[in-house]
């Protein structure tokens, strides 16, 4: 009787298992479609903090929630600043959803950028921004880090 409930226990576990990791087999890692609304919130000496909604494609058949990002700001491979974010954000199944967050840096950082910011200022060329980091997210109860990277042509 005993080795019957192990087994029938084991079963239970093996196939919930297999149903739960089953969830994130198939996962699309949800993709950047538009940066809007750039607004700056701090610009001193020591820090520079602009706010942007992020408007973000999950492709998933499933609602994804954001825990937390951590992710650099480049021009031309330069590093001009990160975003970070805590606060919890969810993305909704097989649509796209607009988040707020912020990118901190320093206005150091931006004067080594000087030349692609006055062509882009001055000239109209496209500026090419790359965001590169990792979210942690939640899925139907699972966990998981992924790692992103993404390039932006802005006009």
């Amino acid at each position: 009787m005993k080795v019957k409930i192990k087994i029938i226990v084991i079963s239970i576990f093996i196939i919930s298992s297999q149903l739960f990791t089953g969830c994130l087999t198939h996962f699309h890692s949800p993709t950047l479609e538009s940066i809007e609304g750039i607004k700056l919130n701090t610009l001193n000496f020591k820090q520079l903090d602009l706010a942007f909604s992020a408007n973000i494609s999950n492709p998933n058949r499933y609602k994804i929630k954001i825990n937390a990002i951590d992710a650099g700001v480049y021009i031309k491979d330069q590093r001009i600043g990160t975003i970070q974010s805590d606060s919890l954000m969810v993305l909704s199944k097989n649509s796209s959803s607009v988040i707020r967050t912020s990118l901190q840096s320093t206005p150091g950082k931006l004067l080594m950028n000087i030349p692609s910011l006055l062509e882009f200022v001055m000239l109209g060329k496209e500026l090419e921004v790359r965001i590169e980091g990792d979210m942690r997210i939640k899925a139907r109860g699972i966990g998981k880090r992924i790692h992103f990277s993404t390039t932006e042509r802005i006009q």
